[in-house]
């Protein structure tokens, strides 16, 4: 017997045989596939269903941002030759600082600007696209001159696995520890998981504050 998918989410997950421990399950999981009107393959493939495309155009653009508020104003300049994403392909700011980017919500949400050298962003460098509007939808990423970032070595500390749930201390005690290293880092990135229970504003709270701490700016 081959795969069984028998569940009606929008992305299918597949039971390849190997995760059955016993036989005697596969005709129960079928009268289960049926019951729910799921479909039902066997083989020696797998048989997967992809997510129906939900595509929204992004207009994007990039301009300097010349009072660092992270707000295009009259007479900020656009800036090309920015690459921006939207998780399956790049694309560059064209002379006006802008790039159209077709976004599948099914597969990614994001649209994301790689910050250049000599740069810094003045808001998010990311920007989430909006789900159950048909769009169009637009973001402006804000860039401000920073000498620091122009040459190489970019110094940073990378930080992961904080999971705040209530307060310890820990998180304080390590930002408050590279605020005194010698040769300073230019930021500090998180990439998670931040909190243990995503869903409780209470412990994001505390991180916020936790974070407050360092010096540095805190990326996540």
């Amino acid at each position: 017997m081959g795969a069984l998918l028998a569940f009606r989410s929008v992305r299918l997950t597949t039971l390849p045989p190997r995760v059955v421990p016993n036989p005697c399950w596969l005709p129960f999981l079928f009268l289960l596939a049926l019951g729910l009107g799921c479909p039902v393959w066997a083989g020696t493939s797998t048989a997967v269903t992809l997510a129906e495309p939900d595509t929204i155009l992004v207009s994007c653009s990039v301009f300097e941002d010349l009072n660092e508020d992270g707000v295009r104003q009259p007479g900020e300049p656009p800036l090309p030759g920015i690459r921006l994403t939207n998780g399956l392909e790049i694309l560059v700011t064209d002379v006006d600082g802008q790039a159209d980017l077709a976004v599948d919500r099914a597969i990614y949400r994001f649209v994301t600007m790689t910050t250049p050298a000599g740069w810094w962003p003045t808001a998010a460098w990311y920007h989430w696209v909006p789900v159950g509007v048909t769009g169009p939808d637009t973001v402006a990423f804000g860039l401000r001159v920073e000498p620091e970032t122009a040459s190489d070595p970019i110094r940073w500390v990378h930080i992961c696995d904080t999971q705040i749930h209530d307060w310890d201390n820990v998180l304080m005690e390590d930002l408050a520890a590279i605020n005194e290293f010698p040769d300073r880092p230019l930021f500090i990135i998180n990439t998670g998981d931040i909190v243990n229970v995503g869903q409780d504003t209470l412990q994001w709270e505390i991180y916020l504050e936790e974070i407050a701490v360092s010096e540095l700016p805190v990326q996540h």
